[in-house]
C-alpha cells in the first residue's frame, strides 16, 4: 500500500496550509489515517505490517514504527524497512569526502578541503541552525558535482554509476503523465489534485527544514529496544549524505542490546555466494544489507534485486510471514 505522506506530498492536500514541521506531527497524523485505512478495511488487521521508505523515509518510517509500537498496539506491526536513509546527520555528513575518494573522484588534496566543509556542515548542526541542512548540502555534494562550477565534475551524486540522470526525468514525466489522467485521478479519488515531482522545494520541504538535521537514531534505538524487526539497506554506487558508509557508522554507534553482537557480525554475500546482488550483516532484529550495481535508488535501477532482498527481509526467521501488508 502506497501513502502520500507527509501532507503535501504526491495527490495529499491541506486547504489551511497546515504542513507538518515536525517528526511527531507527522507520525501522529499517519497513525490516525491508517486508524481509518484498518476501520475500512479491517480483514487486513490479521496481516503482519511493515513500514518501508527509502531517503527522508529514514526519519518517517522509524518514527511512524515507534508511534504505531507505542499508541496503536492494536495494529500489527511487525518491522520497517528503509533504504539509503538519514539517520544521524553528523555521522553521515562526515563521510560525503571519503566516499567521493574511494570512487576515485576527488584526489587527496581535494579530500581536506571537503573535510574542511563537513567541519562547517557539523558546526551549524551544532548550532541548530534552522537552515543547517541546505547548508550542508550546499558546501558538500552540491559543491562538488552540481552546475558548470562543479569541482568534481557534473554527476548525478545519487548514483555515480548512471552516465545519464536525465533518463529519470523521463521516468518522472511518464509518472506524472499516467497519474493526472482522469481515469488514474477518478480511479485513486484524487479529487482536483494535482501529481508533480519535486525534491527538496516546495511547502512540504520548507516546513520541514529544521528536521533536516534531527537525527531519528534515538528512535531506531527505541525500535530495537522493543524488539520490532528492523531491516536497513543500502545501494552502494551513492555519494549523497545517504550513502552505505556513513549509513554503516551510524548503526554501528546505535545504542542498544545486541550492539556487540552487531560489532562482531560479519557480511554475507545474498541472496547466494555465486549470484551476489549484495551482501548482509545481522545481529538480532537488526540487519543492514548493500545492494550492488545501483545507489540511492535502488527499486528503480535494481528491482529484480529489490524485489529478492524485500522478499528477504519479511522473511526473518522470528517473522511471520504469510499475507503481509507492506506501507
Amino acid at each position: 500500500m502506497a501513502v502520500d505522506n507527509p501532507v503535501g506530498a504526491g495527490f495529499s492536500y491541506t486547504e489551511t496550509g497546515a504542513y507538518v514541521t515536525t517528526e511527531e506531527e507527522m507520525r501522529t497524523q499517519f497513525v490516525h489515517a491508517l486508524r481509518g485505512f484498518y476501520a475500512a478495511h479491517p480483514e487486513y488487521k490479521k496481516n503482519p505490517l511493515w513500514v518501508t521508505g527509502e531517503s527522508y523515509g529514514g526519519k518517517y518510517i522509524p518514527n511512524i514504527a515507534f508511534e504505531l509500537a507505542t499508541s496503536a498496539p492494536e495494529i500489527p506491526l511487525q518491522g520497517i524497512v528503509v533504504g539509503n536513509g538519514m539517520y544521524n546527520e553528523p555521522v553521515q555528513y562526515s563521510s560525503i569526502g571519503e566516499v567521493a575518494y574511494g570512487e576515485g573522484i576527488i584526489d587527496e588534496n581535494l579530500l581536506k578541503e571537503v573535510e574542511l566543509r563537513q567541519e562547517k556542515c557539523l558546526d551549524a548542526i551544532g548550532r541548530k541552525e534552522p537552515k543547517a541542512g541546505d547548508f550542508c548540502e550546499n558546501v558538500t555534494v552540491r559543491w562538488l558535482y552540481t552546475g558548470p562550477d562543479a569541482v568534481a565534475g557534473e554527476l548525478f551524486y545519487y548514483d555515480f554509476g548512471m552516465k545519464d540522470a536525465s533518463e529519470l526525468d523521463v521516468i518522472s514525466s511518464k509518472m506524472g503523465t499516467y497519474l493526472n489522467h482522469p481515469d488514474v485521478k477518478a480511479a485513486l479519488h484524487a479529487g482536483n489534485s494535482t501529481w508533480v515531482n519535486a525534491d527538496e522545494v516546495g511547502p512540504v520541504a520548507v516546513a520541514l527544514a529544521p528536521d533536516f538535521t534531527i537525527p531519528s537514531y534515538p528512535v531506531i534505538e527505541k525500535l530495537l529496544a522493543l524488539g520490532k524487526e528492523v531491516f536497513l539497506y543500502n545501494g552502494v554506487r551513492d555519494g549523497s549524505v545517504c550513502n552505505h558508509i556513513g549509513n554503516l557508522r551510524a548503526l554501528l554507534a546505535l545504542e542498544w542490546p545486541g550492539k556487540e553482537e552487531f560489532h562482531a557480525s560479519r557480511n554475507v554475500p545474498w541472496p547466494s555466494p555465486k549470484t551476489v546482488m549484495g551482501h548482509v550483516r545481522v545481529a538480532r532484529n537488526l540487519r543492514f544489507a548493500t545492494v550492488m550495481r545501483t545507489g540511492h535508488l535502488v527499486p528503480t535501477v535494481q528491482p529484480e534485486a529489490f524485489a529478492e532482498m524485500l522478499d528477504m527481509a519479511i522473511k526473518a526467521p522470528a517473522s511471520p510471514t504469510a499475507n503481509a501488508l507492506v506501507v
